[in-house]
């Protein structure tokens, strides 16, 4: 995708690129947790807390990005917590 075009482009895709890295390997680490024969509460696990962590941490930087550009160009802006 090319993003050129618009200011902090280039830190636009990279912060999404990341986000959806880190998102998905939280929901990895979830998979596997349900997976296990005896099932904790997911919240103990310091694995999952700091994948939350990095997932969260890195919605909030990509959803700060796209919203100051989306409201620049009229687009739609968005909470990190509904991606």
């Amino acid at each position: 995708m090319r993003t050129d075009a618009i200011p902090d482009g280039e830190w636009l895709k990279q912060a999404l690129v990341s986000m959806l890295q880190v998102t998905l390997d939280a929901d990895q680490k979830y998979l596997a947790w349900a997976q296990r024969p005896n099932c904790t509460s997911a919240y103990t696990d310091s694995t999952i807390t700091a994948a939350n962590y990095a997932a969260t941490t890195a919605k909030r930087m990509f959803v700060d990005l796209w919203n100051d550009i989306a409201f620049q160009y009229g687009q739609p802006t968005y909470r990190w917590d509904h991606l």
